[in-house]
């Protein structure tokens, strides 16, 4: 994972506006903003997520601002401009590694962060992440988070009434394909029903169990290759 924050050079003083999680394995994006951030010094987009409040901003909407910052995909001499860049194929990180993520729109740019460079606050919404969920009989879900709490989600009382959810919610095996996104920002199942981790931890029920003992559980329930190859 690649991370960068988000400065504005014709106001450097507001500092960090967000930071952009960019994941190389699956080519998702994740937008953190600053508990304390301005609206108003964001750019479009992000401006409505922090007036309503939402400071995580999910993998769609990412996305859609990563690419509005980018040459579009519909340019007609777009081959030309990524064979000049030296690309085979449209992708997003390195177009924006190569732009610093500049457009017209404002003088928002993107600077590369180390991990010594990490905001406390952005550490302290790292701990309330994902790393692991156990799709379970009953549309229950398990969700493990780096805090170590391991909660008990009633998945259909908690999407009840949400129409996109209908199928995943009338078929244990397409609920069972339940998937946790990059980073441990949720789940999802395909690329457009997801749940944000945050939910999860406020809809679910704490078991008694922590992710250790979750953890342990898979461990004996799981076999090597080489003892796999003995049972054959």
């Amino acid at each position: 994972m690649k991370r960068f924050a988000l400065r504005d050079a014709a106001n450097e003083g507001a500092g960090v506006l967000a930071i952009l999680e960019c994941y190389e394995r699956d080519g998702s994006f994740y937008l953190e903003l600053p508990p304390d951030v301005d609206p108003w010094d964001l750019p479009f987009v992000l401006h409505e997520f922090a007036r309503r409040g939402e400071l995580t901003i999910d993998a769609q909407w990412s996305l859609r601002w990563v690419r509005s910052r980018l040459v579009p995909t519909e340019r007609q001499n777009l081959g030309e401009v990524l064979r000049v860049n030296g690309l085979d194929a449209y992708d997003e990180l390195s177009l924006l590694e190569m732009t610093e993520g500049r457009c017209a729109q404002d003088d928002c740019h993107l600077v590369p962060l180390a991990p010594s460079d990490l905001p406390a606050w952005y550490e302290e919404r790292r701990a309330t992440r994902m790393t692991d969920a156990f799709a379970l009989e009953g549309f229950r879900l398990l969700a493990c988070f780096r805090d170590g709490q391991a909660l008990l989600c009633d998945m259909g009382a908690m999407l009840e009434g949400a129409r996109s959810f209908a199928r995943v919610l009338s078929d244990g095996a397409t609920f069972g394909r339940a998937e946790m996104q990059a980073g441990g920002h949720g789940v999802r199942w395909g690329t457009n029903l997801q749940v944000s981790a945050e939910a999860l931890r406020g809809a679910g029920r704490n078991t008694g169990l922590v992710a250790a003992d979750v953890a342990a559980l898979a461990g004996q329930a799981t076999i090597d290759t080489a003892e796999a190859a003995r049972i054959l």
